[in-house]
């Protein structure tokens, strides 16, 4: 077998990505707000905030006023949380909560919000959005099954477990991509009703391609050990469709996408 190239990621773009892509821990412990505001070159004003109970809303308003709620977007009785809403409901809290990162929960009719630092964070609320618009109850029960298990299951047996990551990478793939395609697809609605513009959020395609890209490497990470520890080393041909397209067979490809 010809050797494979896995993404060898510096201190400093590790660094970089985790700040771009997870919340602050201040954030995290409620000592800061869920707050964000950003006026567009059309005058439009995109703001994000929490109300006295912790609930989040992400407006845009002319004028004033406000022209869109983005919250039109979830399923009903659905609510947007932030870190306050747990310190203002402290029995609300269940164990594994991901409180203070971007997180849709179904079973809860909750949408865990992450910190808003940046206009693509947009694009973070609408992809958990889209989870709860496109994930089925079987993708949601297939997914709690394989990170958790049944009593039946015994992950200390090697093949089993790898037999289960494999299809929870497959499963991921799919809920994942669903999600950006509703997202991007949400987006582009709100510029029609709104007149901002996504280029001001991603100047170039392939911004926008980066940014969805760069999440999904997330998750090709964390199931590649599959790969790297021998269990299953033909697994990258899977893996290079999957997620991100990394190409684990070919080092001058990855510069090429770099």
């Amino acid at each position: 077998m010809n050797k494979l190239h896995f993404e060898k990621m510096t201190p400093e773009a590790r660094k970089k990505f985790k700040d771009e892509y997870f919340s602050r821990p201040e954030y995290i412990d409620g000592k800061v707000p869920f707050e964000y505001k950003h006026t567009f070159s059309s005058g439009e004003v995109l703001e994000a905030f929490q109300d006295e109970e912790g609930i989040g809303h992400v407006i845009i308003q002319r004028d004033g006023k406000t022209i869109f709620d983005f919250s039109k977007f979830l399923p009903p009785d659905f609510l947007l949380v932030t870190p306050k809403y747990f310190q203002k409901f402290p029995k609300k809290k269940q164990l594994f909560d991901s409180i203070g990162e971007w997180e849709a929960n179904f079973n809860r009719r909750l949408i865990f919000l992450g910190d808003f630092k940046s206009l693509k964070d947009i694009l973070s609320l609408l992809h958990e959005i889209g989870h709860m618009e496109n994930n089925t109850p079987e993708d949601t029960e297939d997914r709690r099954r394989l990170l958790v298990g049944s009593p039946d299951d015994d992950f200390s047996v090697l093949p089993r477990a790898v037999s289960s990551e494999k299809k929870l990478a497959k499963l991921h793939s799919k809920i994942e991509r669903e999600a950006w395609a509703w997202a991007i697809f949400a987006i582009r609605k709100a510029e029609r009703d709104t007149g901002i513009k996504l280029s001001e959020i991603f100047p170039k395609f392939s911004d926008l391609k980066k940014y969805i890209n760069d999440c999904l490497g997330g998750y090709r990470r964390s199931h590649e050990w599959i790969i790297k520890e021998g269990h299953d080393e033909d697994f990258y041909k899977a893996m290079e469709k999957l997620f991100d397209r990394w190409k684990y067979s070919s080092a001058v490809e990855n510069k090429k996408a770099a």
